[in-house]
């Protein structure tokens, strides 16, 4: 691993951590707090006042406890999109915009090879997602024991929250390939950014009615059920797994392609 090269992206990422973590904070914040049992049949009255409205920002029907509330407000809009956008925006400044402003030619023609860069670039792409999502489930936990002591199941939280993060991963894998793969940061953005964000509006989509359930086929998001991941469903177990598999192979192919490829820089 290149130290020099892995603390410079840590510090890069850090002002970016900070502003998704910050707003992911107040968001959770808030909306745990809303929590209330005694109101959650109010709540689930203006969730199907308004079902499609509340489907394509992923707010269902609660089932009545503190994981189903959480599932139902923040898993199924705020909790893809934010991590998302971290993703595409840290990861383009990884390998797209260093072949633009000539920095990639720099670090290709330094003593450090291209696996050892590659691997660098990996470890600070997990290391700044798993910790996004470790704060982020740290958060919950702390929040919800101090406003309603025992009402969260912890081994339910983290296996979600595991879920989220395999997830987020896959995605962030799409957009390194993206771009090695495209020769300059427009085509980068448009297929590192373009796939996620068509991904995520045909989720959307197939939540408004069962008129456009067929988007969910063509979403990756689909993917990632949480109610069923909560209930450790084993189909929800497969679908992780597959998350998986479609992470390591965007991974070897992105380092098939840095290694071999002749960049124009």
């Amino acid at each position: 691993m290149n130290f020099a090269l892995f603390r410079y992206e840590l510090k890069k990422s850090l002002i970016l951590w900070l502003a998704i973590a910050s707003l992911l904070t107040m968001y959770v914040t808030i909306i745990i707090g809303m929590f209330d049992p005694e109101m959650m049949e109010t709540l689930n009255q203006m969730v199907a006042a308004m079902p499609e409205l509340m489907a394509a920002v992923g707010m269902h029907v609660s089932n009545g406890n503190l994981m189903g509330f959480m599932i139902s407000y923040l898993y199924g809009f705020l909790f893809l999109l934010f991590p998302m956008l971290f993703s595409i925006l840290r990861v383009l400044r990884f390998i797209a915009y260093p072949k633009q402003n000539g920095q990639l030619r720099t670090l290709l023609s330094g003593t450090a090879s291209r696996r050892t860069i590659f691997l660098t670039q990996q470890k600070v792409l997990f290391l700044t997602l798993f910790a996004l999502i470790a704060y982020v489930t740290a958060l919950q936990w702390f929040v919800s024991q101090y406003l309603f002591h025992n009402q969260l199941v912890l081994k339910e939280l983290v296996y979600v929250n595991i879920g989220l993060f395999a997830l987020h991963l896959m995605i962030a894998e799409l957009v390194y390939f993206a771009g090695v793969v495209m020769p300059s940061i427009p085509l980068a953005a448009s297929l590192g950014a373009g796939i996620p964000l068509v991904c995520f509006v045909m989720q959307m989509l197939s939540n408004v009615s069962k008129q456009g359930d067929w988007a969910k086929y063509l979403s990756f998001f689909t993917l990632f059920n949480p109610t069923q991941i909560a209930a450790f469903d084993p189909q929800a177990t497969t679908q992780l797994y597959i998350l998986l598999i479609c992470t390591i192979t965007l991974a070897s192919l992105s380092y098939w392609v840095f290694s071999k490829k002749q960049y124009s820089i």
